[in-house]
């Protein structure tokens, strides 16, 4: 996990809101996306809840 300041963080997550616009998908297709997310979220050590659900 890395150590940011807060302005540091701002701009990584601004920077990783704006890669994932790049690349819309269709609603309900989220499927890179949410990968994308939960690597990011478990990457920070924040436990992800499994749902029978593909995308969301």
């Amino acid at each position: 996990m890395m150590s940011l300041d807060a302005e540091e963080f701002t701009t990584y997550l601004i920077n990783f809101r704006q890669e994932l616009s790049r690349f819309p998908e269709l609603s309900t297709e989220e499927f890179e996306t949410t990968r994308r997310i939960r690597h990011q979220l478990e990457h920070h050590q924040i436990r992800v809840l499994n749902f029978p659900l593909n995308t969301g």
